[in-house]
Order: C-alpha cells, then sequence, then structure tokens
C-alpha cells in the first residue's frame, strides 16, 4: 500500500480524527499491509497486542471462543473500520480472535509508532477515549439485547443498524446488502440459526422486511416498530 493509501485510511479513522497530515504521514511510514484468505485468522485471543490493523478491504469477525466450542461474535469489521487497539491500549493480550470471513487486506500499525506519535500529540488520546466510550456503549446495548429482548426484536434492531445512513421515503422499502450469512447473524445475537431463520420468517409476516436471494429489502419504521416493542424474554 502506497503511503498516501496509508494516510487516507488512518484520516478516516475517529482516533486520528483532526490530526495533521504530517502525523499522518509519519504513522502511515510505520504500517505493513497484509493480505488474508477468507478464514485465515490474522490475530488469536492470547497473541501480544503489538500492533492495531486497520481494514482495507473484506471483511472480519471479531469473537470469543468458549471452552464448550461455541463462538460469540462481537463485531464484523469492513473496510475503513479498526480492530485490535485494545490490546495495544493497555499494553495486555489480545481477548478475541480476528478471523477473515472474506479475502481480505489490512494495514498494521506498529505500537510503538502510534505511542510515538500519543506522547506528543495528546488530541489522540481525547480521540481515543470518545471512541472507547461509544464501543462500551455499543457493547452494552448488545449484551442489553442478548439478555433481554426476544428474537425478533434483536434482528430488527440488527436491521436498523444496518440500514444507518441509508435514504428512504417513509412507508418506502430501503434495500440492505447484509453480507452476512445466517450463521454469522446468529453469531452476532447470541442465538442459533435455526432461530435466527425463524424471525426473518416472522419480520417477512410482519411486513417488515422482504428477502430475495441476495438482498434483504426493510421498512424502516415497521421495524423500529419491532424494536421498541414491550419486551419479553424469548422463550
Amino acid at each position: 500500500m502506497s503511503p498516501a493509501k496509508a494516510e487516507d485510511a488512518l484520516a478516516s479513522l475517529e482516533l486520528f480524527a483532526g490530526v495533521t497530515p504530517a502525523v499522518l504521514a509519519n504513522l502511515a511510514a510505520a504500517m505493513r499491509e497484509r493480505a488474508l484468505t477468507s478464514g485465515e485468522l490474522l490475530s488469536g485471543r492470547g497473541d501480544a497486542g503489538d500492533r492495531l490493523f486497520v481494514v482495507l478491504a473484506g471483511r472480519l469477525r471479531v469473537s470469543v471462543l468458549t471452552s464448550e466450542g461455541r463462538e460469540l461474535s462481537m463485531r464484523i469489521a469492513g473496510p475503513g473500520e479498526m480492530v485490535g487497539e485494545i490490546a495495544v491500549f493497555d499494553g495486555g493480550v489480545r481477548t478475541t480472535d480476528m478471523t477473515a470471513i472474506e479475502p481480505a487486506r489490512v494495514s498494521a500499525l506498529p505500537a510503538e509508532a502510534f505511542f510515538k506519535a500519543l506522547a506528543l500529540h495528546p488530541e489522540i488520546a481525547c480521540n481515543a477515549l470518545r471512541m472507547l466510550c461509544r464501543r462500551l456503549r455499543d457493547t452494552t446495548e448488545q449484551l442489553e439485547s442478548i439478555a433481554l429482548y426476544p428474537i425478533e426484536q434483536r434482528l430488527a434492531r440488527l436491521l436498523l443498524l444496518s440500514l444507518d445512513g441509508a435514504e428512504a421515503t417513509p412507508g418506502r422499502r430501503a434495500e440492505v446488502a447484509l453480507n452476512l450469512s445466517q450463521t454469522e447473524i446468529a453469531q452476532l445475537l447470541g442465538a442459533t440459526r435455526s432461530k435466527v431463520n425463524v424471525a426473518l420468517g416472522k419480520l417477512e409476516a410482519a411486513g417488515a422486511l422482504r428477502r430475495t436471494p441476495d438482498r434483504v429489502f426493510c421498512y424502516r419504521d415497521k421495524l423500529m416498530r419491532i424494536s421498541t416493542a414491550a419486551n419479553a424474554r424469548d422463550a
């Protein structure tokens, strides 16, 4: 990856918002690109947190594996997103696995280069605090949904997040390309694949979405009503 493209990738991150081009250029010079095949592990739980990664292409699954062999996806990271920063920030080991779910490319920024810039530019620390607080809020909401809401509401919330930024006339369908298998959706929602399939059918029957082999078409207003309905535990 050229230094200019590396700078562009860094400039798009919340962590480096407001940082001068000269600082970004110095950071970009330290970055190294890596290509991943589908299913390849980028970094595993317990590995040293010696670098953070910017996703350039493809998608990565950030997940944890229980002692019983069950996998829980924490998030799916796509182009322009950062992964692996927690272990860099606190100097600990990785707490999750990061796996390519399709052919992907990432660029790695060494921890040493990051802290060198941090020492000279305190605005990076302010950005990091805001970013970590937002991540904590997102994780809290995800755990709340898994613990308190039935599967249909959890799925409606996920679809609404996928609709974020999509424009549609009220009452009209907005196209959503989830790019996630039912198994991956299940991992994100803390459910089984069969329950996700049933939930999709129920949302479709309620008129909140329509499915084709490769697309999901959503009604934002109906999804919103379902996602905010009085919650009850899923049996």
